[in-house]
């Protein structure tokens, strides 16, 4: 009787253990849920400013490239820089997703807007001072905005 009972008594302890331990782990779970949303919430703002900031700044590279051409008249730089504008906003969300994408988008941009403007481009490139060059080589989102500064300013002078 007294083996049944502490046997029992042992089944009971053990059972209210484990309910007390599964509240604490759902506790857990819905906090990790919230995070979770929260962080998503987060991201999905963090991406929609990108998308905004690749935008407005496609516009102003738009801009600037249109006063170039008024003062000093169109050149092959300017071509590709406007061909490049195009597309800013899309080459910028993409080299943001990671390094060495840059190279991927602005083929696939390029490709798809004119065959061949890629290899022009390149080409450009690599007939610009080891600046722009070594810009173009990091193959990342802030070798790109720079590659474009110093493009703009090269063409601008």
């Amino acid at each position: 009787m007294i083996f049944t009972l502490s046997i029992i008594v042992l089944f009971v302890g053990i059972s209210i253990y484990f309910f007390l331990k599964a509240e604490a782990l759902q506790r857990q779970i819905l906090l990790h849920k919230r995070e979770t949303a929260t962080l998503k919430k987060e991201s999905k703002l963090l991406i929609d400013s990108m998308a905004l900031i690749a935008k407005r700044n496609e516009e102003f590279l738009k801009r600037r490239i249109k006063q170039i051409i008024d003062n000093k008249g169109e050149s092959e730089g300017l071509a590709l820089l406007s061909s490049l504008s195009h597309f800013y906003a899309t080459i910028f969300i993409s080299s943001a997703k990671g390094k060495g994408q840059l190279h991927k988008a602005v083929k696939n941009c390029c490709e798809g807007y004119e065959a061949g403007s890629y290899k022009k481009l390149t080409t450009y490139i690599a007939s610009q001072d080891q600046q722009i060059k070594r810009l173009w080589g990091n193959n990342n989102l802030n070798g790109f905005i720079s590659l474009i500064e110093a493009l703009l300013e090269q063409e601008s002078n």
